[in-house]
């Protein structure tokens, strides 16, 4: 897949016809979407955030339900597609965007037909202050459809299908999405931990460094903690309020942190002589105990809301009792023929249920084939739902009363593999791993995950849950 599609929204405002035509282009290019979001702001250097707290969590609510109900028009057309929202200076949030992402062979205006000419107050919009900067075509719809006769009304015949598709469809469909969100949520939790690594193999070693790495690195943490939020705002909705409660104030112990730095104290008893006569040490220092460590502010550590985030996700989704899902997944025919186990592919099923009955050998994926265990008979009941693409797995448990969700990625790049393991049930975590996994508990759930896998330490890692993993009497220990 080598064209990636960015699709540019201003202000909460989305124009539908500009949505289905990047639909249509995906499709026809193979490509890649992601969406962007951007609502303006200015931010007064002197008040700072604490005025437009309210105004900035009001619209992180209101725009990730916008996006996640864009994100629906393609991932049911199995196009792969991501989203994202920026907020502040439009045209440096979009320039920002664009350098740290890998480049993007079209962008579309997605909030009007044409390019606008003016912004606020008559002023030049400000997108013409970057479309000659910009390294790739900027399209719009552009009253497309006049002249497209027969085809545009295929496009609206095939929207009306979709709205016309059984609770079935859009109860799987749904499924698909979820797995694939959480799948980001995941992936910026792993993210944090790497700004943590960084950090403590800075203080660690020899290294020199300014007050304005540490400071980056804060506000890199906060703003990883942003996009981690969202994700979880977008998976449970009922909770956004409480997640983003919770990170206004992290943020605000964000600030804090640098200003005292800023304001000049002396070092804590105890400190070590160089770090209490570096203040970049220092800050540091101080940085890495408010990621994770001990005597940090009352909120708590980074890491403590990480978890607690997770915690309650999770929670929430797998509270859905075990046998309505069954229900669900027996109706729809994703049993396999070979296993006692439903499986789903997440990118062809989340498009249109299967048509037949298939076998754990008619899904192409990596991590899948090496969890199956070798002895693969009908066993007490269908216990396992498996969400699988050809390099990630998402398998979750429908034993009654037991929560307990794997997920893993394994592309073969070590940088980006992982293993992620989540249940309620600690002594399930010791049967079931290897040796080096990392585990983190919280008061009801627990937590384990190894990262940076080498490829044949992939294999090994997932065929030896699998063995463990399918064996019932571990589930019928309490």
């Amino acid at each position: 897949m080598l064209h990636n599609i960015l699709l540019v929204f201003e202000e909460e405002k989305i124009f539908p016809e500009a949505v289905t035509y990047v639909r249509e282009l995906a499709l026809r290019l193979d490509a890649r979407v992601t969406v962007l979001m951007i609502v303006p702001m200015s931010f007064a250097v002197r008040t700072g955030l604490g005025p437009q707290r309210n105004t900035i969590r009001n619209i992180e609510i209101r725009a990730g339900k916008l996006l996640s109900d864009c994100l629906q028009t393609f991932i049911p057309q199995g196009i792969e597609v991501n989203s994202a929202l920026k907020i502040g200076d439009p045209a440096q949030e979009l320039v920002k965007f664009l350098a740290d992402r890998p480049p993007f062979q079209s962008i579309v205006w997605g909030s009007g037909k044409d390019l606008p000419d003016k912004g606020q107050c008559g002023q030049r919009h400000w997108l013409s202050k970057v479309t000659g900067s910009l390294e790739c075509p900027l399209l719009t719809v552009s009253k497309r459809e006049e002249g497209v006769g027969n085809r545009g009304e295929a496009i609206m015949g095939v929207l009306k299908r979709l709205k016309k598709s059984g609770n079935r469809e859009r109860e799987i469909r749904t499924f698909c999405v979820q797995t694939l969100r959480f799948k980001k949520l995941l992936e910026n939790g792993r993210a944090l931990l790497d700004l943590f690594a960084d950090g403590r193999e800075k203080v660690a070693g020899e290294y020199i460094f300014d007050r304005y790495y540490v400071v980056s690195l804060i506000d890199a943490v906060v703003d990883r903690l942003g996009m981690m939020i969202y994700d979880a705002g977008v998976l449970v909705p009922v909770r956004g309020e409480l997640f983003y409660a919770a990170y206004d104030d992290y943020k605000l112990a964000a600030r804090r942190l640098i200003e005292k730095d800023a304001a000049g104290r002396p070092a804590e008893p105890g400190a070590d002589d160089f770090v209490a006569d570096d203040p970049e040490y220092r800050l540091l220092s101080d940085a890495l105990r408010w990621f994770y460590g001990t005597g940090a502010a009352a909120d708590g550590t980074v890491m403590d809301l990480i978890k607690r985030t997770f915690s309650r996700v999770l929670l929430e989704m797998t509270s859905e009792p075990a046998q309505n899902q069954k229900a669900l997944f027996e109706s729809c025919g994703l049993k396999v023929t070979d296993m006692a186990m439903y499986a789903i592919d997440l990118w062809k099923d989340g498009r249109s249920l299967p048509d037949r009955q298939r076998a754990t050998a008619d899904f192409n994926s990596i991590p899948f084939w090496h969890l199956l265990p070798a002895d693969r008979n009908e066993r007490d009941g269908v216990n396992w739902v498996a969400a699988v693409s050809e390099h990630q797995l998402s398998l979750q448990s429908l034993w009654p009363g037991v929560r307990f969700r794997l997920e893993t990625l394994a592309s073969g790049y070590e940088d980006s593999d992982f293993i992620f393991v989540f249940t309620d049930r600690p002594a399930v975590l010791k049967a079931i791993l290897p040796d080096q996994f990392h585990v983190e508990s919280t008061e009801d759930v627990q937590f384990a995950w190894s990262l940076d896998i080498p490829r044949e330490t992939m294999g090994d890692a997932l065929r030896h849950i699998g063995r463990h993993i399918f064996d019932e009497s571990v589930w019928r220990t309490p």
